[in-house]
């Protein structure tokens, strides 16, 4: 699996590439230093604010979340959520890709609705009752880039990057009266994350054991936390600031990228796997191929250990462990999800 592309600009730094300069489609929001989760409250709190937006193509008068479609009025048997903030707490090595990264490339581009992304990353889950048993399917769609209305919905991707099977995944849960999501882990997912608009480039985490944890719907089941207008400051566009996060988080997935695995996936633009990013110290650990870095090895397996131990799925001594663990905070947003294609194309999504 290669990561090509335009996620890294000009100079490395750990996973984000910290850079000089990158490409316009990465270009900021106006006035915007950054912005991560803020504290969880679970499901949705009232929105307000002068900077809550009204605009129609904001989604449903009012939400909380700026919902793209009403879930507490659908009669379908699957309701879906697009995330519209991903925050990372673990690894240390990708929290720099917070700001250069995960707050461009999830939010949409709708500036009236103080949304100052690219829309690249489009994280998904639904909650299907059509069995005897419910099950939450988690997966991606393509990207939603600018131009595009998420009002008229999205679909999940079921493809095959030549490493990973790329496809919503599904798991038993409950889902009790005041909107708590319970249910055992996703033993293995391929989440994508897209680096252009049209989804032909992308660097694809497996993430094994990804479990929800503190996860809450609101009421009315639109929403996974909810966007804080309040705290945002029309001066600067409303766009998220440093201490001014863009949304309240509505929980958390927990799960972990195997040492192996991070080694087979490859990143074309600086030449070196995942797991030499991982490391955070591609001296030490990297073999030193130029334009083809991988992990040193032994035996055939790298020699960094992380801080997960994936037999017995806890976490052990950093330096001592298989795998790396993997926990972000996440806000979702209801959206209608039409189906699941083999394309990028929701058109032909069944």
């Amino acid at each position: 699996m290669r990561f090509q592309g335009s996620w890294v600009c000009a100079g490395v730094v750990s996973f984000a590439f910290a850079a000089a300069g990158c490409s316009s489609s990465d270009s900021a929001a106006p006035g915007a230093g950054g912005s991560g989760g803020g504290a969880g409250s679970g499901g949705s709190d009232a929105g307000g604010g002068a900077c809550f937006p009204t605009d129609p193509t904001c989604g449903l008068s009012g939400s909380p979340c700026l919902a793209m479609t009403d879930n507490s009025a659908s009669t379908s048997k699957m309701i879906g959520w697009r995330y519209s903030m991903i925050t990372v707490q673990a690894p240390e090595s990708l929290k720099s890709l917070q700001t250069l990264i995960l707050d461009k490339k999830v939010p949409y581009t709708l500036d009236a609705c103080y949304q100052y992304g690219n829309g690249q990353i489009s994280w998904l889950m639904a909650y299907d009752t059509s069995g005897a048993t419910p099950e939450l399917l988690v997966g991606s769609g393509p990207p939603i880039p600018a131009g595009t209305d998420p009002r008229l919905g999205t679909c999940f991707v079921d493809r095959n990057d030549g490493t990973f099977d790329i496809k919503p995944v599904r798991v038993p849960v409950t889902v009790a009266a005041d909107g708590t999501v319970t249910g055992t882990p996703l033993d293995f997912v391929v989440l994508p994350v897209y680096l252009n608009n049209e989804g032909t480039t992308s660097v694809d985490l497996p993430i094994h054991q990804l479990g929800f944890n503190d996860t809450k719907l609101s009421a009315d089941k639109n929403c996974v936390g909810s966007f804080m207008g309040d705290t945002l400051d029309p001066i600067s566009n409303c766009a998220p600031q440093t201490g001014k996060p863009g949304w309240n988080k509505g929980g958390t997935l927990a799960g972990y990228i195997t040492v192996d695995d991070s080694d087979s996936v490859f990143v074309t633009d600086i030449g070196s796997s995942l797991c030499v990013v991982l490391s955070g110290d591609p001296l030490t650990y990297g073999d030193g191929v130029v334009g083809n870095q991988h992990c040193k090895k032994t035996a055939g397996h790298p020699t960094i250990r992380g801080d997960w131990d994936a037999a017995t799925k806890k976490a052990v001594t950093a330096g001592t462990g298989d795998a790396f663990h993997l926990v972000v905070d996440f806000a979702a947003s209801a959206i209608t999800i039409k189906g699941t294609t083999k394309s990028l194309d929701c058109a032909a999504a069944q």
